[in-house]
């Protein structure tokens, strides 16, 4: 994907990564917000078609 084109900041994401037990994470609220979705609605089990 073209950098100019990209609709998320990537400042804005890596200042979300936190680094655990030497492993880079992102905490779900977080993943959440990027995706433009409630984090009660990231629970949620997809429907069925």
């Amino acid at each position: 994907m073209d950098k100019s084109k990209s609709i998320v900041s990537v400042e804005g994401v890596t200042k979300k990564i936190l680094i655990l037990r030497n492993e880079k994470v992102l905490l779900d609220k977080d993943l959440a917000e990027l995706y433009g979705v409630n984090w009660g609605v990231w629970y949620q089990p997809p429907r069925q078609a």
